[in-house]
């Protein structure tokens, strides 16, 4: 059996394929600059993280997120299924902005706060094609966002391998809320499906 480290707690491990690491943990991450634990952004960002956690958790047994983490499926299947809870919740989808020259789609969006809360949900290519350090740089770019949430598989199979996309995702991107490497973006969470 596969295990991965949870991020969350130090005795804790994600067994394949299982989004639950064994001390009960959903597979959720958050990141902060120094100050901004406390603050209402980041903290709205977190709750809607959980929120999407505890969507995506309650819909493994169901036909739809089956099909949506098939191999080969598109990330648009997991948007659909989290998209009503975020559109309540404030959320624009398939919003697109421009930075300069930089011209992007944000998967959703809140503008509801003076600083933005973007959502990005990510399938296969995430640590292969990097887009994790994508989707954190269109955070970083943009105008008003400061808060990130990335959606990624706990565990990604190929035909060849099976990827702890959730744990790699959190430790390559945990070294950007260190002080010497801070950036523009003052939140991260991570949720794992």
């Amino acid at each position: 059996m596969r295990t991965a480290p949870c991020p969350i707690c130090a005795a804790g491990r994600f067994e394949f394929p299982h989004t639950q690491c064994d001390g009960a943990h959903l597979s959720v991450a958050s990141y902060y600059q120094v100050g901004y634990e406390t603050q209402p952004v980041p903290h709205f960002a977190r709750e809607t993280s959980e929120r999407i956690a505890e969507r995506l958790h309650g819909e493994r047994e169901g036909e739809i997120y089956a099909a949506a983490t098939a191999l080969g499926a598109s990330s648009q299947l997991i948007q659909k299924i989290i998209e009503p809870a975020l559109v309540a919740a404030g959320f624009a989808p398939e919003v697109r902005s421009r930075s300069g020259l930089a011209e992007f789609r944000a998967d959703f969006i809140s503008e509801k706060f003076d600083q933005s809360i973007l959502v990005e949900v990510e399938r296969g290519k995430t640590t292969d094609n990097n887009m994790d350090m994508l989707d954190f740089w269109k955070a970083h770019i943009h105008g008003k966002s400061t808060h990130l949430i990335l959606v990624v598989p706990v565990w990604y199979s190929t035909q060849r391998n099976t990827k702890r996309t959730f744990y790699t995702v959190c430790r390559r991107l945990s070294v950007m809320f260190e002080p010497e490497n801070y950036t523009n973006v003052r939140s991260l969470h991570i949720v794992g499906y």
